[in-house]
């Protein structure tokens, strides 16, 4: 049996010399394990409680912050909307402003053109008529140095073409026919002359004027038969060597 450490009386407990400190001291390690079990438990659900204060903070600051983010790329995506639209009319009003430029240059390019052309071809038709002109007055001032030089008017040096024309179909139709005849052909001008001088011999009653149907003097009806003879050469000539370059041609 151990050695009693205490005593319990009535009202009080006695205990052996050294035994209350044991006491007081397995007391003080009883209650300073007690004390650390209830910081621990107190430190536990603190904690707990603090982790889950903590989510729900951080969830509602991802929230938050999202919603915000969400307000600024609304906001940025409406800007950029409202820029892309500003961009593109302002491109379409460009492009529009350097079509009609074009269009204009194009316009005054293709004026321009049409009135060059359109003056060409009036410069030629101006230089085309004037070398008719020239070409009839050309014709007439031979035809007016023939009639100083034979003395003879107009209307006989048009007689004298007409007779030069009636001889070249005569001698054409005689070279197409080529018949032997004894007597050689007559060339243009001789056949000429000797057709206006029957004219003049002869004059028909259809179509001669008075002056015409008068008999003439001898001498004077020599002179006229030379003078057309000359003028019925020269006129055939001419026109021989007009005619020429075209029949070669």
């Amino acid at each position: 049996m151990g050695v009693v450490r205490l005593q319990i009386g009535r009202t009080k407990v006695f205990f052996r010399p050294g035994v209350l400190g044991f006491v007081e001291d397995k007391w003080a390690a009883m209650q300073a394990a007690a004390l650390t079990l209830q910081a621990g438990w107190r430190m536990w659900t603190l904690r707990c409680s603090y982790l889950s204060q903590r989510a729900a903070a951080l969830r509602v600051q991802s929230l938050w912050r999202m919603r915000c983010q969400r307000r600024l790329y609304a906001d940025l995506l409406q800007k950029t909307h409202a820029a892309t639209i500003i961009q593109s009319k302002w491109r379409g009003h460009h492009a529009q402003v350097r079509y009609q430029a074009m269009r204009e240059s194009a316009v005054r390019l293709q004026l321009a053109w049409r009135r060059h052309c359109f003056a060409v071809r009036v410069e030629r038709r101006v230089q085309e008529r004037l070398r008719i002109e020239r070409l009839k007055k050309l014709e007439q001032d031979k035809f007016e140095s023939l009639r100083q030089q034979y003395g003879c008017d107009l209307d006989e040096v048009r007689a004298a073409l007409a007779t030069w024309v009636s001889a070249r179909a005569v001698l054409s139709q005689q070279a197409q026919e080529k018949t032997d005849s004894q007597q050689p052909d007559l060339t243009t001008a001789e056949l000429a002359s000797r057709l206006l001088l029957a004219q003049h011999q002869h004059p028909t009653a259809e179509g001669a004027t008075p002056h015409q149907q008068a008999p003439l003097p001898q001498h004077q009806q020599h002179t006229t038969a030379a003078a057309t003879t000359g003028l019925a050469d020269s006129v055939a000539a001419l026109l021989s060597a007009d005619a020429t370059p075209t029949e070669a041609s």
